[in-house]
């Protein structure tokens, strides 16, 4: 049976407005042995606070909400640093965390008390209007910042050009890039194609790009367009790929078809998953601050919730670039 306050209140011998004052820390003269007595009792009953309960009396229900497109997408080891940062962050002030594909389901009847949308913005203004919680959006492009506030962003289109530019400083010159399933006809719109394209233009060389439709994993995408790719006869004395599965796939490609990683080829993936550090060798990649832009987002979002601000302007963090294995000098 589930513990409520006045099970507490009963072993504590108060009542159950005060139990329900010091579980919700509210700023009311308490004695400090009763507090402390009150809150060893939760604990030791494990107490689970009932929120809809508490919603009814605060008009809060110290629930939010991640929306994302796919599950499929969010499971996968680069969203789930973010997953585990916003829940992480949530759970210590208090709050539950739901994840949900649907942001219908939550954002017109008040059910949660704020948002965080892992998607493109731009998505979300037709319906933002019938959204009574507060919203915050989280994105990998520094591009929509101009007319959009309560922005979390990173700079892919410098993390790539800081990567190329690594490349460049190895004294590679034949740097081409695989961005996999990216449509070539809306490439000069993403930001990493951006990013490489400036780079190699500043740079005086030539653009070399690999685009594919393969319906595939990512990996086997990256190992399916690389090995297209050299077997055309194309050559190339550097690689970056759009994220770090890809990277692998290219690795495996190369390798079959008889170049050295680093020693004939670099490669740069990006994201800085977990399958970089087992890559062999080592994958260098572009590291997205996913963790610290959920638990900003969650601690912004918790300041709109409270009242504290109403909006704030966008916040763009930098990626960095990890060095690893997979790189090393043109010509050594």
């Amino acid at each position: 049976m589930r513990t409520t306050i006045y099970d507490i209140a009963k072993r504590a011998n108060v009542s159950g407005v005060t139990v329900s004052r010091v579980l919700n820390n509210a700023d009311v003269p308490i004695a400090p042995e009763t507090r402390n007595r009150i809150l060893s009792l939760a604990k030791e009953l494990n107490y689970i606070p009932n929120h809809l309960a508490k919603a009814l009396v605060t008009g809060k229900t110290n629930t939010l909400a991640l929306i994302v497109l796919s599950m499929e997408e969010m499971l996968g080891v680069h969203y789930n640093q973010m997953l585990e940062s916003v829940h992480t962050a949530a759970q210590e002030a208090g709050y539950l965390l739901i994840t949900s594909e649907n942001i219908n389901s939550v954002a017109g009847g008040g059910q949660v008390d704020g948002i965080i949308w892992l998607a493109d913005p731009n998505m979300m203004k037709e319906i933002s209007q019938g959204v009574r919680s507060k919203l915050v959006y989280v994105w990998h492009s520094e591009l929509l910042t101009d007319d959009l506030s309560n922005l979390i962003a990173w700079n892919d289109t410098l993390g790539t050009y800081k990567a190329v530019k690594y490349l460049l400083d190895l004294g590679h010159k034949k740097i081409t890039a695989v961005w996999g399933d990216v449509k070539e006809e809306n490439s000069a719109e993403h930001p990493k194609v951006k990013g490489y394209r400036k780079a190699m233009s500043d740079a005086g060389l030539e653009i070399s790009e690999v685009f594919g439709t393969f319906d595939k994993e990512q990996y086997e995408n990256g190992y399916i367009l690389m090995n297209e790719f050299l077997s055309n006869g194309n050559r190339t004395d550097a690689v970056i790929a759009r994220n770090d599965f890809l990277a692998i796939g290219c690795m495996r490609a190369l390798k079959q078809h008889g170049f050295s990683i680093p020693g004939d080829v670099s490669v740069i993936g990006y994201n800085d998953t977990v399958v970089a550090r087992c890559a062999d060798p080592a994958l260098t990649s572009v590291r997205t601050p996913m963790d610290l832009a959920g638990t900003i987002a969650v601690n912004q979002l918790l300041k709109m919730v409270n009242g504290e601000i109403e909006s704030f302007t966008p916040i763009v963090l930098e990626t960095s670039l990890t060095l690893r294995e997979s790189c090393a000098p043109f010509g050594l």
